[in-house]
């Protein structure tokens, strides 16, 4: 075995403490105070809501204008449906004037698919001009009715004393089922 010379030593000591030496800190970032963080970390969250949220309704809309009986393509693709929903963000919802946001927008055809045989041409009703961008409830209440009839169906409930729009409400949820102790049987 070869003696190490101090030279030799030398270059071993300081290869191991490079090896072993901690990391450089990075450029120190600026700090953010705790509201800052928080606003940010929630703007990601918003955005990562919406980009979910978005791609779902897009893909719903896409597999029901596929299959039968309309088969056919949407006319408009998800940039364009996210951009109408962007811009439709900053407002309140078109039927209740509630405010929207990434957790509880819907989109919904303001004259439904299903009014196709009324009308003949498929193409228009799966346009981008007929998808009002709405709060969840309102596009889960409003089920069949076109924007018109649904307005006219939020006036009279308007009449109606409070447990009597929750029990109506209620009943349009569950899709005509009785509804008892606010569980849908069928």
């Amino acid at each position: 075995m070869s003696p190490t010379t101090s030279a030799n030593r030398q270059f071993i000591d300081d290869d191991r403490d490079h090896f072993f030496a901690p990391p450089r800190p990075a450029a120190t970032p600026i700090p953010m105070n705790t509201t800052e963080k928080t606003k940010t970390r929630r703007q990601r969250a918003a955005r990562a809501t919406f980009m979910r949220r978005s791609y779902s309704i897009y893909k719903h809309m896409t597999t029901r204008i596929r299959g039968r009986p309309y088969e056919t393509e949407l006319p408009f693709d998800i940039e364009e449906l996210r951009n109408k929903i962007l811009a439709a963000l900053s407002a309140a919802c078109p039927y209740c004037a509630a405010p929207l946001t990434a957790k509880n927008f819907s989109a919904d055809h303001m004259t439904p698919l299903n009014r196709a045989d009324e009308i003949v041409n498929i193409s228009w009703l799966a346009r981008l001009d007929n998808i009002a961008v709405c709060c969840a409830p309102c596009q889960r209440l409003k089920g069949a009715l076109d924007q018109e009839e649904y307005r006219r169906l939020l006036a009279l409930l308007a009449t109606f004393d409070s447990v009597a729009q929750r029990d109506v409400k209620r009943r349009l949820k569950a899709g005509g089922a009785v509804v008892r102790c606010g569980i849908a049987t069928f």
